[in-house]
């Protein structure tokens, strides 16, 4: 599962980033204000979301790349309310079916982009330690696209819209299959794009778990136990254990 990850590549630095990525329209468009890292991402909180010309504004952004900022837990458009439990993760074998994400997964797919996100393993990899012990994983190339679904749910009361999304999840695979048997649908750099514009049934081809290859070159560090608290959010919750001291 994928319930906290990390996000400082932001602003001009993503747009520069999916610049980068092949197929998709640049210049991005960035509409989201987030001016701050989030370096312990929770549940409910707003997040930076990636669409392409398509639901809102589209004819303003037609055929354009956005960056848009969404509620971190899917609220489906027939809703009468927030859903207790927040929709944060969708498994992708179900998620095409499932009452919950199937309109999602035929018009409203999205990336989410993230630098790495946390786990914790029960007694740490060896089996030996107290508790959980949390783990943050990441590309040592950079940020990371995770397939997405996004959402509308209207709100005529209040005259506006809640835009939210959920991160796919599939089977974890290679060197992160000791440390959760779900890790989030990570898409190479030529997956992204036919994520978001492909019919519903090539999207399915890309339900599979990220390439193992690819999978192979992430970094697995320990970190602290602070990363527990959605309250504290600083750049040494990634810092590996035994560096907090000096950067504490």
């Amino acid at each position: 599962m994928c319930g906290r990850f990390v996000s400082f590549t932001i602003g001009e630095g993503l747009t520069s980033a999916l610049a980068t990525v092949p197929g998709l329209p640049a210049p991005a468009i960035d509409l989201t204000d987030i001016s701050k890292p989030n370096w312990n991402t929770a549940p409910t909180q707003q997040i930076a979301v990636v669409t392409v010309g398509e639901g809102l504004q589209e004819e303003l952004y037609a055929e354009q790349t956005i960056v848009r900022p969404m509620r971190w837990g899917l609220v489906p458009s027939w809703s009468k309310s927030l859903p207790k439990t927040p929709m944060f993760n969708a498994r992708g074998e179900t998620a095409p079916e499932k009452p919950s994400f199937r309109a999602a997964f035929k018009r409203r797919r999205c990336l989410v982009p993230m630098d790495g996100w946390y786990e914790w393993k029960p007694g740490g990899k060896n089996g030996a330690a107290e508790g959980k012990v949390p783990y943050f994983t990441h590309h040592p190339d950079g940020a990371l696209f995770a397939a997405g679904l996004w959402e509308v749910l209207s709100e005529p009361k209040s005259g506006t819209d809640l835009l939210s999304c959920t991160i796919i999840t599939t089977e974890s695979v290679g060197q992160l299959t000791w440390l959760h048997d779900r890790m989030p649908r990570i898409l190479l750099a030529d997956e992204a794009e036919r994520w978001l514009s492909a019919e519903p049934q090539d999207a399915r081809e890309l339900l599979h778990p990220t390439d193992e290859e690819f999978v192979a070159q992430f970094q697995v560090q320990e970190v602290s136990r602070r990363v527990g608290n959605a309250r504290v959010n600083d750049p040494e919750l990634i810092a590996p254990v035994g560096e907090q001291d000096t950067l504490l």
